[in-house]
């Protein structure tokens, strides 16, 4: 019996020297090569409560500020039945320069009509300046513009700029703006079509290589894929279906020629276009009407109630012909018809034809 006893714990003591060992080598392995870790995957977050970081967020204050240049654009608009009955788009406004320690702010705006509307986007320019909590806005044409205008620092309106800025938003037009001095929108010598006009102030053209030119010299403002080139006497060209133009500052100074821009079915300020180049003239602020302007050499006539056409020394050329490109020249004075003959067409059908040829320009003594 003793020898068996004695064998038991023999063996019962190797036992626990194996386990011994064993739990050694174990503890030595993990010490020797620990696991990696594993990590609970934390639960996605909802968007709704997704926070969008605080340098994509934009400030209180120039969420006012483009609310209030919204209210006082659409204000404006309605106030000049700018775009008759039809219902207002929503607004859009670039805020080219602000200056938030002196609380002032300069920029662009635009106003569509309604989606279908015959009339071409609305832009302005706008100055504001910051009185506590709220925005002061003036638009280009109101009565304050030019006096905050003076008073914005030049972080915000550079003096190169207040000269020109001034004219052009004047309470009043300048003296015979009708008389643009600027040439068509396109290469001088080349025809473009003048298109039936959609609403009383645009014009449309198209044809021609596309590219539209500057027509004057000018500082440069854009808003939403529309360009606002303003003038040294105060008058401004508008353009839209634009695509491809110079990426330039606003403000910028432009010289005439300067490509601006292809004519493309491009949206304007949401406004889905055809392939045709958009062009209006703006003074004081507001659009002018095409009637009796002088541009390209030609004098544009849009009677109440009748068709467009264009009048150069007694010859005409109606909506849907052919425009050519005199530049700056002056039309030449109409040679006086025969006493005995009888009045000559108003529209004789050669123009067309002979004014969409380069040699014609050339003959006339276009710049």
């Amino acid at each position: 019996m003793l020898p068996m006893a004695n064998r038991i714990a023999w063996l019962g003591g190797g036992t626990a020297a194996l386990v011994t060992l064993s739990l050694c080598a174990i503890v030595q392995q993990a010490l020797l090569h620990p696991q990696p870790r594993q990590r609970t995957a934390a639960a996605p977050v909802p968007a709704a409560v997704r926070k969008t970081p605080l340098r994509t967020r934009q400030p209180v204050a120039v969420i006012r500020l483009e609310t209030s240049v919204r209210t006082v654009l659409r204000r404006a608009v309605l106030a000049r039945n700018t775009f008759g009955t039809q219902a207002l788009g929503q607004p859009h406004v670039v805020l080219s320069r602000i200056d938030r320690a002196q609380g002032w702010a300069f920029g662009s705006s635009a106003v569509q009509p309604a989606a279908g509307a015959a009339e071409l986007p609305y832009a302005s320019l706008f100055i504001a300046r910051q009185t506590g909590a709220s925005w002061q806005v003036a638009l280009a044409g109101a009565r304050n513009f030019p006096s905050l205008l003076g008073k914005a620092p030049a972080s915000v309106v550079p003096r190169a700029e207040l000269p020109i800025l001034r004219k052009y938003g004047a309470t009043a037009p300048p003296a015979n703006a009708t008389a643009t001095g600027l040439m068509l929108p396109w290469q001088t010598g080349q025809s473009w079509t003048l298109e039936p006009p959609q609403g009383s102030v645009g014009l449309r053209f198209s044809g021609g290589d596309g590219r539209a030119l500057a027509p004057g010299d000018g500082r440069l403002y854009q808003v939403c894929g529309m360009v606002l080139l303003i003038h040294p006497n105060g008058l401004a060209s508008e353009f839209s279906q634009l695509t491809g133009g110079p990426s330039v500052k606003d403000g910028s100074l432009v010289r005439q020629g300067t490509f601006l821009g292809k004519a493309s079915a491009a949206t304007s300020c949401g406004q889905p276009g055809s392939a045709t180049l958009g062009f209006a003239l703006l003074s004081a602020g507001h659009p002018l009407p095409v009637d009796g302007v002088q541009i390209g050499g030609w004098t544009l006539h849009a009677p109440s109630g009748a068709p467009l056409f264009a009048d150069r020394a007694g010859l005409r050329v109606n909506a849907g012909n052919p425009l050519l490109n005199f530049g700056t020249a002056p039309a030449p004075a109409a040679p006086p018809a025969p006493s005995s003959s009888p009045s000559p067409s108003v529209s004789p059908s050669p123009s067309s034809s002979l004014l969409s040829s380069p040699s014609s320009a050339n003959s006339a003594g276009p710049r």
